[in-house]
C-alpha cells in the first residue's frame, strides 16, 4: 500500500536529494519524539525561515504527514518533498516515522496509532519552542498513512499513560486523507484486484484474523468512529485503485456528512493507488493547500472572502468613480492580445473592464491591451516602455510564459525577467498583478509538466516580491478536473483560450484586483452582430458576402429589404455532400484569402457533415477551426454569424445523437463570442423567414451610423 506521486511535481533536486526549497526552509531530520522498548521514534521537521506564514502571524500552523506502506514498510523520507513544499507556504511541517509491524509478530496494532498520536502530542508540547499554534494542527497521509491520520481526526488519545504528554491532545483540526482504508473489518478480496494482498496485510497488522477481534477492529476503523465532533476532512481516491476500494472513501465521506462534519471527496476517474497524471497531481496540490489554508491559517476566513490585490487608493477610485479613470494595462502574448481565438472583437482585457464595472458600477476604467503574439518576457521587456509604462498605468497585469517555455526553456531567466517587469512597473508608479498562464493541452513545444514548473516560478516571484497573484492555471486545472468538457470548450486550439476562456481569466483577474467574485456568464456576443455589413448599407456601398446554403440566396433578399439600392455580391460556400473535414479544408481557402475581403460570412453547416464515427473531440476541433479560419487573424475585419441546423436542416432526418451535438454547437458558438441564429421551440416558420426576421432585427437595433 504505497502512496506514489501524490503532490505537485517536486522542486528541482539538489545534492543529497534536497530541493531548492531548502533555501527558504529550515530542515531538521531524525528528531526523537519518543522511545518504546528501546526503539527510538523519529520525525523530520520543516519550518519557514524567519517564521513567516505570509500573513504576519507570530505562531504558525502545523501539518503532520504520515507515510504509507501497508503498516509494514515505507519511511518518513517519503513525505519530505511535500513537507518542504508546504513549509514554503507558511506551515511548520512534520514527516513522522512510526513502528512497522513485522512477520515475526513485532509491533502489532495499536503500536502505529499510538506512535502517531504520540507525535502530535509531542509537537503540541513543543509548540512554544517551535513557534507553533497548538490549536492549528492538521494532518495528511496516504494509504496506510491515510488510515492513521483519519483516526487522528476521529478518536481521542488511545494510550494516555505517558505523564509528560498526558495534558496534550492528539486530535487534529483537519485531515487530508489520501485513499486510506477506513473499514478494517472489510473483506478486500472481492472488491479490488490486489484485495487478498491487503487482507494479508491487515491480518499481519492485528496478528490474527480480524474476525476474531471485532471490537479491536472496530476501534481501528475510522468509519466506525465518526461523530459530530470530528475534524474537517478532504478525501482523495482513484477510481482505478487496486488496493483500497473506492467505497471506503465514499462510505466515510457519507458518514461524516451525515453527522454534520465538513467533508469533501475528490475522485479521480483515471487514477489508481497513486496519482500520476500531471493535471490530477496539480489539482491534488491546489485542493490540499486551499484546504489547509482555510482551516489552519489564522487570518483565513471560512467564507473564502479575499483581500483586494491592489492598494486601497485604487480600490477607493474604483468605488467612487472620482478623479481620473483607473488605467489597467494587460501585458502579455497572444493569449492576452486580440486575435481570432476570441472572435476578434474583444479579449480578456475588455472583459476585465466589464467585470470590474459590474463590481464597481461608478468606476471609470480605461483598459489597455498590450498583448502581442509570440512574445516572451524578453520581448516584453524590450517594448515595455512604449506599450505599458507610456500609458502611466495604475495596474499592470502580467501573463507571459507559454512562449518562454516553447522558445527558451530557461526557468531562471524567466524568473529574472518577471522580477524586472515587477520592478519597472513599480518604479513607474503602477501596481503589478502576476498571472500564471492558462492550462493547455500538451504539445511537443509546451509539455504540461514543464508548464507546471513555469507556473511555480510565477507563484514564487509573486510571494517574494509581495505581488498580487492571479493563479489562472490553478483555476483552469480545477475546472478540468471538475468538468473536462467545460474546460475543453474554453480552448480555441491546444493552447489559446477562446472567449469562454477569456471570460474565465477576466473573472479571475477582476477577483484578484477587487477581492470580490463576479460572473461574466450572461455577457453575450457584441451587438449589433452585423456592424461591418450595416456600415456598408448605410453608405450604399456594395456588400461582399460568403454564405453557405440556403443563405447564399436568402441573404440577398434580406439585405435588399434593408436597402433596396445596395449591391449584394455573394460567393456561395458549398456544403452538400461534404464532411466536416472537407468544410474545414475549404474554410482555409474561402474566407481570409478572399479578394475582395468579405463584409459578412454566414456559416450553416448541416448535421450530416458529421460522420457517424467521428469522435466528439475531433468534432469540437473541426468546428472550432472552421470558425477560426472564418475570422480575420487579428481584430475583426468582417461579420461572422452561425446559423444553427435547427433553422435549416431537415428535423425528420436527425440521428439519435444529433440533439446532443445541437446543444454542444450552441455552447461552442457562444464560447467563440460569435452570434448564433437559432430556432425557438414551436417556431414552424421556414429558414428564410427566421433568417429574414433576424436580419430585420439587426437593422432596427443598429445605431443610425453603425461604427466600423
Amino acid at each position: 500500500m504505497i502512496c506514489a506521486a501524490l503532490l505537485s511535481l517536486p522542486a528541482a533536486v539538489a545534492k543529497d536529494g534536497e530541493s531548492d526549497a531548502a533555501s527558504k526552509v529550515i530542515e531538521t531530520f531524525d528528531v526523537v519524539y519518543g522511545e518504546v522498548d528501546g526503539q527510538k521514534l523519529m520525525l523530520d521537521m520543516f519550518s519557514p525561515k524567519g517564521g513567516v506564514d505570509g500573513e504576519g502571524n507570530e505562531l504558525l500552523p502545523a501539518v503532520v504527514f504520515v507515510h504509507g506502506g501497508g503498516w509494514s514498510a515505507g519511511n518518513k523520507k517519503d513525505f519530505r518533498p511535500y513537507a518542504r513544499q508546504l513549509a514554503e507556504q507558511g506551515f511548520v511541517t512534520f514527516s513522522v516515522g512510526y513502528r512497522l509491524f513485522n512477520l515475526e509478530g513485532g509491533n502489532l496494532w495499536p503500536a502505529q496509532i499510538d506512535d502517531v498520536q504520540r507525535a502530535v502530542r509531542w509537537i503540541r508540547s513543543k509548540a512554544s519552542e517551535y513557534g507553533i499554534d497548538p490549536d492549528r494542527i492538521g494532518a495528511s497521509g496516504g494509504s496506510a498513512g491515510g488510515h492513521l491520520v483519519s483516526l487522528l481526526g476521529t478518536i481521542d488519545t488511545r494510550d494516555n499513560s505517558d505523564a509528560a504528554l498526558a495534558k496534550y491532545s492528539s486530535r487534529v483540526s483537519c485531515v487530508a486523507d489520501i485513499f486510506g482504508p477506513t473499514d478494517m473489518g472489510d473483506d478486500f478480496a472481492p472488491k479490488v484486484e490486489a484485495g487478498e494482498r491487503v487482507n494479508q496485510l491487515v491480518r499481519g497488522l492485528f496478528g490474527v484474523d480480524p474476525k476474531e477481534i471485532p471490537e479491536v477492529v472496530k476501534a481501528a476503523s475510522p468509519l466506525a468512529q465518526v461523530d459530530e465532533g470530528d475534524a474537517a476532512f478532504l478525501i482523495f481516491h482513484g477510481k482505478l485503485d487496486k488496493l483500497v476500494p473506492l467505497d471506503h472513501s465514499e462510505r466515510f465521506d457519507a458518514a461524516l456528512k451525515a453527522v454534520g462534519v465538513e467533508s469533501k471527496l475528490v475522485v479521480f476517474d483515471d487514477e489508481g493507488h497513486g496519482f500520476q497524471k500531471p493535471g490530477n497531481r496539480a489539482r491534488f496540490a491546489l485542493e490540499t493547500l486551499a484546504f489547509f489554508n482555510r482551516h489552519l491559517k489564522a487570518n483565513s476566513e471560512a467564507s473564502d472572502a479575499k483581500k483586494p490585490g491592489v492598494s486601497a487608493e485604487v480600490i477607493a477610485r474604483l468605488e467612487s468613480g472620482e478623479g481620473d479613470p483607473v488605467k489597467i494595462v494587460c501585458f502579455g502574448d497572444s493569449v492576452t492580445g486580440l486575435y481570432y481565438h476570441t472572435g476578434g472583437h474583444r479579449a480578456y482585457t475588455d472583459m476585465v473592464g466589464i467585470a470590474l464595472q459590474q463590481i464597481y458600477p461608478k468606476a471609470k476604467i480605461e483598459m489597455i491591451n498590450a498583448g502581442i503574439s509570440g512574445h516572451t518576457t524578453v520581448q516584453g521587456l524590450a517594448r515595455m516602455e512604449k506599450d505599458v509604462l507610456f500609458h502611466r498605468p495604475d495596474v499592470v497585469t502580467v501573463m507571459f510564459g507559454l512562449n518562454d517555455l516553447a522558445k527558451s526553456g530557461d526557468l531562471e531567466a524567466y524568473r529574472a525577467n518577471l522580477v524586472k517587469i515587477v520592478k519597472r512597473t513599480r518604479a513607474a508608479g503602477g501596481e503589478p498583478v502576476l498571472c500564471t498562464p492558462n492550462s493547455v493541452k500538451t504539445t511537443e513545444p509546451r509539455p504540461f509538466e514543464k508548464l507546471v514548473e513555469y507556473c511555480r516560478v510565477v507563484r514564487e516571484v509573486a510571494a517574494r516580491e509581495k505581488v498580487a497573484l492571479c493563479d489562472s492555471f490553478a483555476a483552469f486545472e480545477k475546472m478540468r478536473a471538475d468538468d473536462p468538457l467545460a474546460w475543453r470548450l474554453t480552448l480555441s486550439d491546444e493552447i489559446h483560450p477562446n472567449m469562454a476562456g477569456h471570460k474565465a481569466i477576466a473573472e479571475q483577474i477582476a477577483e484578484t484586483i477587487s477581492g470580490v467574485e463576479t460572473s461574466l456568464e450572461k455577457v453575450g456576443p457584441p451587438q449589433p452582430a452585423l456592424a461591418f455589413t450595416l456600415a456598408k448599407l448605410a453608405k450604399n456601398e456594395p456588400v461582399q458576402v460568403i454564405a453557405m446554403p440556403p443563405f447564399d440566396v436568402a441573404v440577398v433578399d434580406a439585405l435588399k429589404s434593408a436597402n433596396s439600392a445596395v449591391s449584394v455580391n455573394v460567393t456561395p460556400w458549398p456544403t452538400e455532400g461534404k464532411t466536416l473535414a472537407d468544410i474545414n479544408s475549404d474554410s482555409k481557402k474561402m474566407v481570409r484569402p478572399a479578394k475582395p475581403s468579405p463584409d459578412l460570412v454566414i456559416m450553416a453547416i448541416p448535421r450530416a457533415a458529421r460522420p457517424a464515427e467521428m469522435a466528439q473531440e475531433e468534432w469540437i476541433h473541426k468546428r472550432y477551426w472552421i470558425v477560426n479560419y472564418s475570422l480575420s487573424f487579428g481584430a475583426a475585419a468582417w461579420d461572422l454569424v452561425v446559423v444553427h441546423p435547427s433553422v435549416f436542416d431537415d428535423a425528420s432526418a436527425m440521428r439519435a445523437d444529433d440533439a446532443e451535438y445541437d446543444d454542444l454547437l450552441r455552447k461552442l458558438t457562444a464560447a467563440h463570442d460569435v452570434t448564433l441564429i437559432d430556432r425557438k421551440d414551436g417556431d414552424e416558420r421556414s429558414a428564410e423567414e427566421i433568417f429574414g426576421e433576424w436580419m430585420n432585427g439587426q437593422v432596427e437595433s443598429a445605431s443610425p451610423e453603425p461604427v466600423k
